[in-house]
């Protein structure tokens, strides 16, 4: 009961932000075209709608890794760290200049901190998401997220100590060399994000030789017609008829496969090792079950 309802506000939560997404990108090309023509004069509106797109987008991204059973306590704190930054930039844009830019140094470097734990939340969160790929995805998305890593505590670095930091870039490091090196994480990043999905794929591939699902080939079976006895070799997941009597026969495959995709058969395990989300027990294999006589012998 407890993972049904869990199920259920997952989802939920992605259908919410999903929406919320669409609506504020909507009125955010509607203020822009209204700025651009000169109808509203005041950015702070488009700011806003933008502010709150961008917290929708990071929450979507959550709850769809969530939703597959991932990460759930740290896509919540993302969840909560994005919002709590786009409240704080919204109330800056609206306040800042009653108040003074100069006089919220501080409020800014914490929303700029929550920003980046969303930020990292979000995308270490993408990063590690897929468990397939072979060891070289492995290592791709492991250094990928070492990178990142790296990267956004760099950044809160600079946001809780600009001194130190204007010491490490000036004095220790030197400002060349710290262009380079983000530079390059920049690079690696988001070269190792673009290379998972197609070291996914190519893995994938190599392995499977199909695309597609046994369940959605048409793939030949002999069999014997129940009624006259005769052979006949008919393409299965199709209707097909016995050629001597004339019989309607079909054969069709089914294959026990996670939510996903992956196929669990013989899978002993309570969790795809594709997505990790926990298998049901009518698919889950028990290898003490005497298997059906159409099933392959164990080995």
């Amino acid at each position: 009961m407890n993972e049904t309802r869990a199920a259920s506000t997952r989802w939920l939560t992605g259908k919410v932000a999903l929406r919320a997404f669409l609506v504020a990108i909507a009125a955010g090309m509607g203020l822009g075209l209204l700025v651009i023509l000169n109808v509203v004069t005041d950015t702070r509106f488009l700011f806003t709608a933008f502010a709150i797109a961008g917290a929708c987008m990071l929450t979507f991204v959550q709850a769809l890794v969530a939703d597959h059973g991932r990460f759930e306590r740290w896509m919540r704190t993302g969840m909560v760290a994005a919002w709590i930054a786009a409240a704080g930039l919204i109330a800056a844009i609206w306040v800042g200049d009653a108040i003074g830019w100069r006089n919220m140094e501080i409020p800014m470097r914490v929303v700029g901190a929550f920003g980046v734990v969303a930020g990292w939340c979000t995308w270490g969160g993408a990063t590690l998401f897929a468990r397939s790929g072979g060891a070289l995805a492995a290592a791709v998305r492991w250094a990928t997220f070492g990178v990142l890593t790296f990267g956004g505590s760099c950044a809160l670095l600079g946001l809780a100590s600009p001194g130190l930091a204007e010491w490490i870039v000036n004095d220790l490091l030197g400002d060349q060399l710290v262009a380079r090196v983000l530079a390059a994480s920049v690079v690696l990043v988001l070269g190792g994000s673009i290379a998972q999905p197609v070291l996914i794929r190519l893995f994938s591939t190599d392995q499977d030789g199909s695309t597609g699902r046994l369940g959605d080939r048409h793939v030949g079976v002999r069999v014997r017609c129940p009624r006259c006895a005769a052979d006949a070799e008919i393409a299965a997941n199709t209707a097909a008829s016995c050629p001597s009597c004339r019989l309607l026969l079909r054969v069709q495959f089914e294959e026990p496969r996670c939510a996903c995709g992956f196929l669990i058969y013989r899978l002993e395990g309570a969790n795809c090792p594709e997505c990790g989300r926990a298998v049901p027990d009518e698919l889950r294999w028990r290898p003490d079950l005497t298997p059906s006589p159409a099933s392959p012998p164990s080995p």
